[in-house]
Parts: structure tokens; C-alpha cells; sequence
């Protein structure tokens, strides 16, 4: 069997210590660390093929207060499908899990190729809750009628009394981009894992051959550079550290959705934020309203989220 990847191993090949690339791979701000370096470290990681243990790491940090209630979050393997998403995802999780201690609520990550397929798998963890990320599939009563515990659809346009949905405002996102960027020749950058939702919106908003779907970064800065846009909308910080190091494009022609106001990107790039910690504090809500039983400090089944031009 194939030796998997440590961070010592990625220390020796970057030629730093393994503290710096806990630091880097974990978006610490604890030390001072170039953005070269940085990115160096995100290279060295995906050349290495470097997967987080995410399951191991949350349960490794998981307090043992047996009075504390479980929640799984459960996405499907394709939102990690590089290494730009599976740090930021690790991120999330790690900013939620501490979110949710003040709850009394342990996360854990449950990690499957098929919601429907993989149910007994996500019943075998024996949880208090459910936060499903990126439901997209034809019906949501096949999966839910199998659980009897109170489920939050993250990022799912999911219109239903009976559960608690969380979403980004996306056309508030791409709108924001097209009322201050010059549309002359803009592209719009996703990648293989942006949901479904998220894409017909960007159609909704752009024509279908300003749109690049792609999550190989050396295809996407050669297609940039052919193109030689007048605006570039990125939803990756990481994605858009790459494009500024390698394209070094002028004051306010890229914009990059971000998810921390902590930004390692330059003052010449533009940022839309969309806050992990709305996200938490959402999702915080909707824990507390299932354990209180009281639903008086949401005012709908539906919240959203709203993005921030800064």
C-alpha cells in the first residue's frame, strides 16, 4: 500500500519546517508566512496528492463530555475534489466545531460519494443532527424520510417547512461583481465542484462563454492570458492568490469571493465576502432552536446569507 503524504513530507520538499506548513495548510494566522511561501506549501501539497484527515482531525479534537450532543455535517466527496476546496471546507470546520462547543454540540465531518447510497453509513454515527451540505438530488424525501432528527440544508435552494435551509446569496454575489467591474470582457471562473445551484445562476447573469469551469489552475491562467479579460470574478481565494502571482493583473480587474475579512490577497484585488462566520452563527441558531424548541428567534425556515463587497 501507497505511503500517504505527511506534513513532514511536504516540509523537506518545501524546504521549511513542519510548523510552517501546519501553519499554511491549516490558514493559521499565528505566524507571519509570505504568500510565495504560502503558495509554495498549496503546490508542494497537490504536486505530493496531500488529503487532510478531516474525520480524524475533528474527532481528535472532540471534547469527551458525554453530555454533549453530535452533529454530523455530510457533503459528498466531489466538494473536495482539489486542494484549493479542501482547505477552505477545512477551515469551515474548524471555525464551526469551535462555534458549536459553546452549544454543547460536537461536529464530526461524514464523507460520502452518494447520499442516497451511503445512508446506513451516515446512521451509524448515531447522531444528535444533521447539516447536509450541497443537496442537490431529485428528491429530498427519499433521503430524509430515513432520518428521524432534525436536519439543516446548507447550500441548497430547499424550500420546506419542515427543515431548516442555509444559503449564500449568489445573485447578490455576481451582481455585485457586475455593477463594479468593467464588463467589457469579463470571465467568470468556477470549478468541476461549484453545485449545480450555483452555476445556473451565474447563467442566469452571464452569457454561457464568459463562464470558465475548470479546477486546473495552469488551464485556467493560459486560458486568461488568451483572453486577456477587462474583469475576473474567482469564488477561490486560493485560486485567486495563484492569479496574482502568476498574471500580476492591474488594480480592480480581479475580484475574489473570500471567506475570512483576514485576506491574504493584495489591496489591487477586490473582495466579495461571504463570512464563515455568518455561516457558523446560522447554523448555530438553527442547533439551538432544535434543542430549546423554540423557533422565536428565526423568523423562517429559510435564512440567508448575504455577501459583502469590501
Amino acid at each position: 500500500m501507497k505511503k500517504s503524504t505527511t506534513l513532514k513530507d511536504i516540509a523537506e520538499k518545501a524546504g521549511v519546517s513542519v510548523a510552517t506548513v501546519s501553519y499554511v495548510l491549516n490558514y493559521s494566522e499565528k505566524q507571519k508566512i509570505s504568500n510565495d511561501t504560502r503558495l509554495k506549501i498549496f503546490e508542494i501539497a497537490k504536486e505530493l496528492n496531500y488529503v487532510p484527515n478531516l474525520q480524524a482531525k475533528y474527532l481528535a479534537s472532540a471534547k469527551t463530555n458525554k453530555q454533549n450532543q453530535l452533529a454530523g455535517i455530510i457533503f459528498k466527496k466531489t466538494t473536495l475534489n482539489c486542494l484549493a476546496s479542501q482547505y477552505v471546507f477545512s477551515l469551515f470546520l474548524n471555525k464551526l466545531q469551535l462555534n458549536m462547543q459553546r452549544l454543547g454540540v460536537e461536529i464530526i465531518p461524514v464523507m460520502v460519494d452518494d447520499f442516497y447510497e451511503e445512508i446506513d453509513k451516515i446512521k451509524t454515527k448515531l447522531l444528535d443532527f444533521m447539516i447536509v451540505v450541497n443537496f442537490e438530488e431529485e428528491s429530498i424525501e427519499r433521503f430524509t424520510e430515513q432520518f428521524l432528527i432534525p436536519i439543516v440544508f446548507l447550500g441548497s435552494p430547499i424550500d420546506s417547512f419542515l427543515f431548516k435551509t442555509i444559503s449564500i446569496d449568489y445573485q447578490k454575489t455576481f451582481q455585485s461583481f457586475k455593477l463594479d467591474a468593467n464588463m467589457h470582457n469579463p470571465v467568470i471562473l468556477l470549478q468541476e465542484n461549484t453545485s449545480r445551484y450555483v452555476k445556473q445562476i451565474a447563467e442566469q447573469n452571464f452569457d454561457k462563454e464568459v463562464i470558465l469551469i475548470n479546477s486546473n489552475i495552469d488551464d485556467v491562467l493560459a486560458i486568461l492570458k488568451q483572453r486577456s479579460p477587462t474583469a475576473i470574478l474567482s469564488l477561490n481565494e486560493v485560486q485567486s492568490l495563484q492569479i496574482e502571482r502568476e498574471l500580476r493583473p492591474a488594480k480592480n480587474i480581479l475580484f475574489s469571493v473570500i471567506r475570512n475579512e483576514v485576506s491574504l490577497l493584495s489591496n489591487d484585488t477586490k473582495k466579495i465576502l461571504i463570512d464563515d462566520d455568518d455561516i457558523s452563527a446560522a447554523i448555530h441558531l438553527c442547533l439551538e432552536s432544535f434543542i430549546t424548541w423554540d423557533d422565536h428567534k428565526i423568523k423562517s425556515n429559510q435564512l440567508i446569507i448575504q455577501p459583502h463587497l469590501i
